[in-house]
């Protein structure tokens, strides 16, 4: 028997039935552990509701129901595909609304069905004023409808929509979409992912995509992790990043990949520029060994950039003689460097030393330094997303 008085509960969602919302009504928080489990629950019955996670396990009538609340502030949902939930749809008539949320992280399995959930909850047929949310996060991710169908449907039906659906023609009005309804004055956290492989066009194509994310000027974190299908090269360069970073001055937090190709040294360095605050450019870079010995003939034009203590790097060739430019450099660029993970597992070594050349030319006493290697970690970059996405999203 649960207490009237619970405020925060978090269990798995079967555990759970009707009577919870008479037996809980002071319930603030409510986690539910089983994303793919359609919740059920009388959302609307509970009066103090501010947070929903899990992620929560949503089709059409949990959304009708939230878009009723006065106090929800957090929402992680999951939108349940079929035939687990019906397809979701967008009423014909006006009904509530949300008109703000601090935090509002979706799972789905197509760009359009996120489109619909939000038509359900902020209602944006109407004329009223744009909704607002502070911090967004979408992943979209086919494999759900492989998980949630893998007893109902025969595995060659499934892996026929996996071979045939493509969701590029959906990305780009879902961008649309998202900088035409919400607010451009309040939204400081934006992260997106595509995590099945199911985007296919060209680099200037993903760029144009992207671009309406522009319109958002107070961006402080930002996380697009666009991955291709294999046979395409449908990344971002760095000339795209600077151009979209120039938006965001307020920019704290970038994580963009996979890449084209890696951004340069002087890329790098003009994207600190561009964007005073930013302390975690977390972005692939490719440090040449032309690029640091012109730098270093103009070193003392470099300006340095406090509180970047980790980047992603990797090199063109190094060798031994390397090391000491190399350190020269990025001492002068970022001086708090302590922290480099590269994928080139040759280069290791070549890392360490640069890492023990910069703090012997640091003043005051020795830093710890470490050099990770991407390829060995079995979260790799992902781990990254999930800790800052967790801390600065939910």
């Amino acid at each position: 028997m649960l207490p009237p008085s619970l405020r925060h509960l978090e269990v798995p969602s079967d555990m759970l039935g009707p009577e919870l919302a008479d037996s809980c009504p002071a319930l603030e928080n409510l986690v539910l552990r089983d994303p793919f489990r359609l919740c059920t629950l009388p959302i609307d019955r509970w009066r103090h509701l501010r947070l929903l996670s899990g992620p929560c396990g949503v089709g059409q009538e949990a959304l009708e129901k939230l878009a009723m609340s006065n106090t929800i502030q957090q929402l992680d949902i999951n939108i349940i595909c079929p035939p687990i939930a019906d397809e979701l749809q967008v009423p014909s008539v006006s009904r509530s609304r949300l008109a703000f949320l601090e935090v509002l992280k979706l799972h789905s399995w197509t760009f359009e069905q996120s489109i619909k959930a939000m038509h359900i909850l902020f209602d944006l047929t109407t004329s009223a004023p744009l909704p607002r949310i502070k911090e967004f996060g979408l992943e979209v991710n086919a494999d759900q409808l492989l998980i949630v169908n893998s007893l109902a449907l025969p595995s060659l039906v499934a892996d026929s929509f996996m071979e045939e659906h493509d969701n590029s023609p959906e990305l780009a009005p879902f961008m649309t979409f998202f900088a035409a309804h919400f607010s451009t004055e309040v939204l400081t956290c934006f992260s997106m992912s595509n995590s099945d492989n199911t985007l296919s066009g060209s680099s200037a194509w993903l760029y144009d995509t992207v671009r309406p994310l522009c319109a958002f000027t107070r961006l402080t974190h930002v996380t697009l992790h666009i991955r291709p299908t294999l046979k395409d090269r449908c990344a971002l360069r760095g000339p795209h990043i600077l151009a979209l970073a120039s938006d965001w001055p307020l920019l704290e937090y970038l994580d963009i990949g996979p890449l084209l190709e890696p951004v340069l040294l002087q890329e790098l360095i003009a994207l600190l520029e561009h964007c005073p605050r930013l302390v975690s450019p977390w972005l692939s870079v490719l440090v040449r060994s032309a690029d640091t010995l012109e730098l270093a003939r103009s070193i003392e034009d470099l300006r340095s950039r406090a509180g970047v203590d980790r980047l992603l790097l990797e090199h063109d060739g190094p060798q031994a003689g390397d090391v000491n430019l190399t350190a020269c450099v990025l001492r002068a660029i970022v001086p708090d460097l302590k922290e480099v993970h590269t994928h080139a597992s040759d280069q290791l070594d070549f890392w360490r030393g640069t890492l023990e050349k910069m703090d012997a030319g640091r003043d005051g006493a020795s830093r710890a330094t470490r050099v990770v290697d991407m390829n060995a970690s079995l979260c790799g970059h992902s781990d990254d997303l999930s800790q800052d996405f967790s801390r600065h999203i939910l």
